[in-house]
């Protein structure tokens, strides 16, 4: 029987799944949400602190040993609300407080699947160690006034061998 993609290459959804178990895990009890397009996904009622996936876009390149490298563009924006007539040493204290979470998230992310090698509903999940991510100030954010930052960050996966054999006839 062949492999289904999850089992035997890393995809978009391995990688939302990773860093959803990561947030949810945070003791500050921030919430992951999905939006990719405000008016139709942000219409649900969100608990802050919040995680906030973007689309990953993908990519792929070919290493100098001839094999096949997948590169993940992930955007995350942490965020919390703050008041509509919030002080600014509120804004500062919800920045301050999300930067630290969303460190903490990467510095996880890292521990677990750059670091070490890590398994996500069967796929081995390896990325080299070159990530550097970057934590974008995000504040008065819609009419919802969030407060946080925008991590960025694109993840190359260790190369790995895949049967193609398996995918086509």
């Amino acid at each position: 029987m062949p492999p289904t993609f999850a089992q035997s290459m890393i995809t978009a959804d391995k990688v939302r799944q990773c860093w959803e178990d990561i947030v949810e895990s945070h003791v500050a009890g921030v919430a992951f949400i999905s939006v990719w397009t405000a008016f139709l996904d942000d219409q649900q009622e969100v608990r802050y602190p919040a995680a906030i996936w973007r689309p990953v876009t993908t990519g792929a390149a070919t290493t100098d040993a001839h094999t096949v490298q997948d590169t993940f563009a992930v955007s995350l924006l942490f965020v919390d609300q703050t008041a509509t007539d919030r002080t600014a040493t509120a804004r500062d204290k919800a920045h301050d407080r999300m930067d630290a979470i969303a460190r903490q998230c990467w510095y996880r992310f890292h521990d677990l699947y750059i670091t070490n090698t890590g398994v996500v509903d069967g796929t081995t999940l390896d990325f080299v160690a070159d990530a550097t991510p970057l934590f974008t100030p995000a504040y008065d954010a819609t009419d919802k006034h969030l407060t946080g930052v925008t991590m960025e960050v694109t993840l190359r996966a260790t190369p790995r061998a895949i049967c193609l054999d398996d995918y086509f006839t």
